[in-house]
């Protein structure tokens, strides 16, 4: 599932390093949905810090390579967004480069399934 989207597109991009976080840190869709860039540590191995349910936060190691997929989607997606923006801005966002909702997540996985 994880070959299927088109990474020759940015959207298609997006859609193979998201399952693949998925996938690899067991994250709910909504975690997924509020990761920001602070949320995101690049290490010798790289950490999120997913909120759950409750605001209770956990750390998990992804993967290296997710890590890899994941840093590089972020540089790519960080060079043509604004300079100053937020490190709070979402790392997964919709077309619109908005925050992506759940429902959006489910669209996709099920487009792929």
């Amino acid at each position: 599932m994880l070959s299927l989207p088109d990474t020759n597109r940015k959207i298609g991009r997006r859609d193979a390093v998201l399952m693949s976080v998925l996938y690899s840190s067991g994250a709910r869709v909504q975690e997924i949905c509020d990761l920001t860039l602070n949320d995101v540590a690049f290490c010798s191995d790289t950490k999120l810090r997913l909120v759950g349910k409750g605001f209770k936060a956990r750390i998990i190691v992804i993967p290296d390579n997710c890590a890899r997929l994941l840093k590089s989607y972020v540089d790519s997606e960080n060079s043509y967004r604004v300079a100053g923006t937020s490190r709070l801005k979402p790392v997964f966002s919709s077309q619109t480069h908005e925050k992506m909702s759940i429902s959006c997540v489910e669209e996709l996985v099920k487009k792929y399934v």
